[in-house]
């Protein structure tokens, strides 16, 4: 270590002068490996169906009846039984019936597997905007690709609506968040008419993902749209009885659903799926869960290496579950209320939920920076960000600058309990006298008088 030069040695915590060598950090793992081996993984299995695939079920009807009956009888036929409800099936009918007889099958199934792929770099970039460090985006995205049964929404065709509404929610959400409130609203729309378990859920999806400043003219906003909706779909529900259903009859198909609610889970989860598989593949299968879970324990210290733990408290875990647990009722309703079975596509919005509650929230403001007397109380900004031992004064040149440090996403609910100088202002501008506090617990911050000015003091970026 002698030979490093000064400012190396500040920048690794080692004092000038001394031969003390810094600690070695464990191994990182870069995050994006992470979601690079899920995508081939994914890609690995899509890949036999995008080659050999053919038109599944609905996609026959699609592809053949316009055929047969030309498309205006078709349209209409269609326009009769579904009313206004997901008009962006027409989308899903003009891509069947216009490349099945031109192009082979696997172009079509490409279109919802680029789609899967969008739903995930959204949901990486909505954490990474709602400033979660690393690895949590990369491990949401990474839960959203690893769906027990993703593949039915991802590789059919027919279910093209859902890849392509959850893209359009996610994309709403960013733009609410960067005050595009017109874009957001024209994405909001986009989404409810694509598929219907994000009407309930969009105005409180807004109001979670939205800075504080922003947040109610946001969730207004989707509210607007969501009941507009409903008003729509209430008026012209199509006569399709699944749809064209009085409140009554909504009420009764709550009440009525019995063991529904213990399947639908199951089956979007592969509980009975994922065993036929395994039997079915057995040996195989057996080594291919040990390798995975080998490569995951080895793979998981060097991952979360350069993560720090987010302080928590039982109050934030409580209102943070309730959140998401009410979010996942409200995506639901809409199946709940009406007569439908068992579908995997159907879990899809669930587990998109599921994925983004797998990466923690943002930290919570510490009270002092949030009361309004800490605002008034400032320490004296330190001339250098140079490091000295610890209990240093921070008035001292070489003392830590807690905003630098905070800068780099390490929260923390307490202050440092080391010495601050407190300066106070002159009428001419001039910095007065000053007064050695010591700052830190809860009290840190009041330790200096009122009126002092210099650079707040604060325990990370806020929204």
């Amino acid at each position: 270590m002698t030979g490093m030069r000064g400012d190396r040695r500040e920048r690794v915590g080692v004092p000038n002068g001394s031969t003390t060598e810094p600690e070695r950090a464990p191994r990182h793992i870069p995050a994006s490996w992470l979601v690079g081996i899920t995508v081939g993984l994914f890609l690995l299995i899509a890949l036999p169906v995008v080659v050999h695939g053919a038109p599944l079920a609905d996609d026959y009807l699609i592809c053949l009846r316009p055929v047969n009956e030309g498309y205006g009888s078709y349209l209409a036929e269609i326009w009769h039984d579904t009313g206004v409800v997901r008009p962006t099936r027409f989308i899903e009918l003009g891509l069947i019936s216009e490349a099945c007889r031109s192009l082979p099958f696997g172009a079509i199934i490409l279109v919802p597997l680029a789609l899967k792929f969008v739903v995930a770099f959204l949901l990486y970039r909505l954490l990474r905007d709602m400033r979660l460090p690393a690895p949590w985006p990369e491990i949401g995205s990474a839960v959203w690709l690893l769906e027990p049964l993703g593949t039915e929404a991802a590789l059919w065709p027919s279910a093209l609506h859902v890849p392509l509404g959850l893209a359009l929610a996610l994309l709403a959400l960013l733009l609410y968040r960067r005050d595009r409130i017109g874009w957001a609203g024209v994405a909001t729309l986009g989404a409810c008419l694509s598929i219907e378990q994000v009407i309930f859920a969009m105005p409180l999806a807004v109001w979670l993902t939205t800075p504080t400043r922003l947040r109610r003219r946001a969730a207004l906003t989707a509210a607007a749209v969501v009941v507009a909706v409903l008003v729509a779909y209430t008026l012209w529900p199509g006569s399709n009885p699944r749809q064209a259903l009085t409140l009554a009859e909504r009420l009764h198909n709550a009440l009525d659903k019995g063991e529904w609610y213990l399947f639908f889970p199951a089956v979007g989860l592969g509980l009975h799926s994922g065993v036929l598989g395994f039997v079915w593949a057995f040996p195989y299968s057996v080594a291919a869960v040990v390798a995975g879970g080998v490569a995951g324990a080895s793979a998981m210290p060097g991952l979360l290496s350069g993560h720090r733990a987010l302080p928590v408290d039982r109050r934030t875990v409580r209102s943070s579950a309730l959140a998401v647990a009410l979010l996942v009722f409200l995506v639901n309703l809409p199946l709940i209320v009406t007569e439908v079975g068992y579908s995997a596509r159907t879990f899809t919005p669930t587990w998109l939920v599921v994925s983004w509650a797998r990466s923690p929230g943002r930290p919570p403001r510490s009270r002092s920076s949030r009361s309004p007397s800490a605002r008034r109380f400032v320490c004296a900004r330190p001339s250098s960000t140079k490091r000295r031992p610890s209990g240093s004064p921070i008035g001292s040149p070489t003392a830590p600058w807690w905003p630098s440090a905070t800068s780099r996403g390490r929260w923390s609910r307490r202050l440092p309990s080391v010495r601050s100088t407190c300066m106070s202002s002159t009428p001419n501008g001039r910095r007065g006298s000053s007064t050695t506090r010591a700052v830190g617990s809860r009290s840190g911050v009041a330790g200096c008088p009122i009126g002092v000015h210099d650079a707040p003091i604060s325990t990370g970026p806020t929204s």
